[in-house]
């Protein structure tokens, strides 16, 4: 480990492989390096003959780990969201990551969806009175569920897609944060597999260990609109090579991907 260390060149282009394998219209990155290192990947993508003209770069609260996307379609509106301020055992915190949205326009004449980018805290925790920092993360959860769904109330239509790294398995508060408050349904858990039927996205080296910590978790509106009615994780050959987390990606009705 060096500090500030770029990427290797063998892990960026196995990064731009499992890319180009998937083809995807809009891209959410988490754990960006800084603006342009993004820029690098956007050139490096359109010199490979994969284009996408929009960009956009979220600076993390954190300083480190920033949010990004990619896209072949021009977002009609982006948003980026720091100041959430929310409960911790005693202290008022903050996300590490915010929360960077995006609008884009409806396949066919249906109404705008938006996307909602993501990176919880890691389960690396500074309390010992939060073991793996579950509560940190269930409550940077619940305050950009409440953004959400106030903006965009579910049992209204809302139509989003929330995005990313949960850093959690599909059980814990983090996640179900997203998927309902009280009896009202906010997200769709989508069954979500590699072509062999796994379903982790992550691979820790050093403890050998597999999880699944990345999700793409539309709205009830949104999820009637995604084709097969699941999500899928992408096992390239060079997917390990460049991460240790895999592409998930899904494709919305009629013909917009994400």
């Amino acid at each position: 480990w060096r500090s500030n260390y770029p990427k290797p060149e063998s892990e960026k282009s196995a990064l731009r492989a499992v890319i180009h394998s998937v083809n995807p219209d809009i891209l959410a990155i988490q754990e960006m390096g800084e603006a342009l290192y993004l820029t690098e990947l956007q050139e490096d993508l359109a010199q490979e003959g994969l284009v996408y003209p929009f960009a956009v770069w979220m600076e993390s609260n954190d300083g480190v780990r920033h949010l990004a996307i990619l896209s072949k379609v021009e977002p009609l509106a982006v948003s980026e969201h720091r100041d959430f301020d929310f409960a911790y055992l005693g202290e008022r915190r903050n996300m590490r990551r915010g929360m960077l949205e995006a609008k884009f326009p409806g396949p066919g004449d249906r109404p705008p969806w938006h996307l909602f980018v993501f990176h919880l805290k890691s389960k690396w925790t500074e309390r010992e009175d939060d073991p793996n920092a579950d509560v940190f993360r269930a409550r940077e959860a619940q305050a950009a569920r409440d953004r959400i769904s106030a903006a965009l109330p579910p049992e209204n239509g809302g139509r989003y897609l929330v995005a990313g790294d949960l850093n959690d398995y599909s059980g814990s508060g983090a996640v179900r944060r997203f998927l309902s408050r009280g009896d009202t349904p906010l997200g769709v858990l989508l069954p979500t597999t590699d072509s062999s039927g796994a379903v982790w996205t992550n691979f820790w080296a050093r403890r050998e260990l597999y999880s699944r910590k990345d999700y793409l978790i539309p709205s009830p509106a949104l999820a009637r609109e995604v084709a097969g009615g699941a999500a899928h994780i992408s096992d390239h050959p060079a997917s390990l090579e460049g991460s240790d987390h895999r592409l998930v990606y899904l494709d919305l009705l009629p013909g917009l991907s994400e």
